[in-house]
């Protein structure tokens, strides 16, 4: 497959050298939610923004999560959880069983882009696939992600039948659709923030004669 940089890769076998962050905001910016089906479009770029979002507003019920520093390492794993749809597309749920195949390279492609990313990190801070409580965290928050874009971007007989009014998160969370603007390059920014924000916490807990 070709990308926007011109490289050719090969998702089954991709490497960190791979990874540009120019292709992975162009194709997250441009990659459509929900197979296109949305009444507005939103892409996967708008997704992640919007649960960091989400997770901010939500934080005192995010599961797991007790230190600045282990919310810092989440704001990172959230922004680039679906970041390996660059490489192996967005598959909608219905679709995933006949996918198999595909959907196994993610373990891979995920490893490549966070070895990308540890290298604009101190040579000391490792920048660690998630783990299984960061894992879970994540999925709460895409769960209450993916239930308010079935409700405000899906046709109203979607909505209706899969989340009706009373669900737990299906009142009271509309999605501020202005503030997830700015696309891949917005997305991209937030990343490179929440980088800073994870290497700055994680000084203030390594030990003094190693900083």
């Amino acid at each position: 497959m070709i990308y926007p940089s011109g490289k050719r890769i090969d998702p089954g076998n991709i490497v960190p050298a791979d990874i540009t962050d120019t292709d992975l905001a162009h194709v997250l910016g441009r990659l459509q939610r929900w197979g296109g089906c949305t009444k507005t479009p939103i892409t996967v770029a708008e997704h992640l923004i919007y649960c960091q979002n989400l997770a901010n507003r939500l934080r005192h019920a995010v599961p797991g999560l007790r230190t600045n520093a282990e919310w810092a390492e989440f704001m990172v794993h959230l922004l680039l959880h679906d970041a390996h749809e660059v490489y192996i597309m967005e598959i909608r749920r219905p679709l995933q069983k006949y996918c198999k195949p595909l959907l196994a390279l993610a373990p891979a492609v995920d490893a490549a882009i966070y070895q990308h990313f540890e290298t604009t990190l101190p040579e000391w801070l490792p920048l660690p696939v998630p783990s299984t409580v960061m894992r879970t965290a994540i999925h709460w928050v895409d769960e209450v992600a993916l239930v308010q874009e079935g409700i405000d971007f899906m046709p109203k007989e979607f909505a209706e039948t899969y989340y009706p009014k009373g669900h737990p998160v299906a009142d009271g969370l509309p999605i501020c659709f202005h503030s997830l603007r700015g696309g891949g390059r917005r997305w991209l920014e937030l990343l490179q923030a929440a980088l800073l924000d994870y290497a700055a916490i994680s000084v203030l807990d390594k030990p003094e004669d190693t900083r």
